[in-house]
């Protein structure tokens, strides 16, 4: 369900766009700077066999000093290069890099393929942490495009050393479906309203919508939790339940136990409601902190 029409205008970010131009252009030289050097040295002119020999019509003697410039300075040699030697980097690259261990590092676009821009919509992020999210937005994100397929594989220090991207699915989706059923990111979920980047995850085999979390309005992002009973249910800022079962309330009171496509339908149509009793809660927070504040000075 779409805010009004206000709420539908909405501009990419910086690094949204960023990230469809480098998963749409695929190879990017930079990406192997540590392999410059050895493509240069392995490519040494056949005519002379050194590459330094000034005399040689094939080269003349310059090939030598490309290397030895690249290995001085690999990034100021690719911004002079020519697009001939780019070529031939590249197709260097594709015959080395399928042995290499490059870790969880690898570029993005090795694991994943550019489907789509999102246009702001409902999307689902699974976490075991969703009241933090929801209080204070996504304050973690992965800050940078190499290893950004992979950021499971990297431990909490790293995934935690500030803002950048984070992944969710379309609510409603078969993905997201999936991901509520099996719990591989996260036990519960935050249903929330953002545009962002879709792409194909090779590995996961997910259409994947990648955002730039500081891009995300906390007053927009609502929390869906899950109880060791595998109901998924939903409180307000109070932290009472509106929807789902109500683990506190007696047994012949409780409602029915309701799935997380169930849960999260609820909160889209009830957002509203939810933001409301959000700021009324958190007006009475700031009225309670100047009630003691005046009675701090008061004494």
């Amino acid at each position: 369900m779409p805010y009004h029409s206000a709420h539908r205008l909405f501009a990419y970010s910086p690094e949204q766009g960023m990230l469809m131009r480098y998963l749409r252009e695929g190879f990017d030289p930079y990406d192997y700077e540590c392999l410059l050097e050895d493509w240069l040295q392995e490519h040494a002119c056949e005519e002379c066999g050194s590459g330094d020999d000034p005399d040689c019509d094939s080269c003349g003697g310059k090939l030598k000093a490309k290397a030895d410039a690249a290995a001085d300075d690999p990034l100021s040699w690719l911004d002079g290069a020519s697009e001939g030697d780019l070529e031939r980097f590249r197709e260097y690259v594709e015959q080395r890099v399928g042995g290499m261990d490059m870790g969880a590092d690898r570029p993005a676009y090795e694991h994943m393929s550019f489907s789509r821009l999102v246009r702001p919509t409902w999307l689902v992020h699974f976490t075991d942490d969703p009241e933090s999210i929801q209080s204070d937005g996504f304050q973690y994100g992965w800050d940078s495009t190499k290893g950004l397929a992979l950021t499971t594989h990297f431990t909490d220090n790293a995934r935690k050393r500030g803002p950048g991207f984070n992944f969710a699915f379309v609510l409603g989706s078969r993905d997201a479906d999936r991901a509520a059923s099996s719990g591989k990111y996260g036990k519960e979920a935050v249903v929330f309203w953002a545009g962002g980047v879709e792409a194909y995850h090779y590995g996961d085999e997910e259409d994947q919508v990648i955002f730039w979390g500081p891009e995300v309005d906390p007053s927009r992002i609502f929390a869906v939790r899950h109880d060791d009973d595998n109901d998924w249910y939903v409180e307000d800022a109070s932290g009472r339940v509106v929807f789902g079962v109500d683990r506190y309330a007696p047994y012949d009171e409780r409602a029915e136990a309701k799935d997380f496509d169930e849960a999260a339908k609820w909160v889209v149509g009830n957002h509203r409601m939810l933001s409301g009793v959000r700021e009324r809660a958190e007006k009475a927070r700031r009225e309670r902190q100047r009630a003691r504040q005046v009675a701090a000075r008061l004494r």
